[in-house]
């Protein structure tokens, strides 16, 4: 069996991990989001793209409603996902119109962030 042997690698993150938030500790769902993406750079790594794509538009929706739209892992978690769609030999038209909205939506969000934090400290 090799590292790229489809057996060796679970078919989608929810079979190693639950997203199911209720429950956890603000720490333990950071660090569960944390893992879950850890996983789909890990099979963007080994250019399993469809599934890096799946398992990011599962994750996405959860980290902006548990962890909130400003928050750095979930801007990092769209970002990744950005680079996924565009780095597939196979991204199609729509594919790279959808990283070209994702990244540009993911920067103006930052920056309404980063413009929110320096308001405040002026305070």
């Amino acid at each position: 069996m090799t590292l790229l042997d489809r057996k060796s690698v679970p078919q989608t993150c929810f079979e190693m991990y639950t997203l199911d938030v209720k429950g956890l500790t603000a720490k333990n769902i950071r660090k569960t989001l944390g893992a879950a993406n850890n996983y789909a750079v890990s099979l963007h790594g080994l250019h399993r793209f469809e599934e890096a794509k799946s398992l990011s538009r599962k994750l996405i929706p959860v980290a902006r409603r548990v962890l909130g739209e400003n928050d750095d892992h979930t801007l990092k978690m769209r970002c990744r996902y950005a680079i996924t769609l565009y780095k597939d030999d196979d991204a199609t038209l729509g594919d790279l119109r959808e990283a070209v909205t994702t990244l540009e939506d993911a920067e103006r969000i930052s920056h309404r962030a980063r413009t929110l934090a320096s308001d405040n400290h002026a305070d």
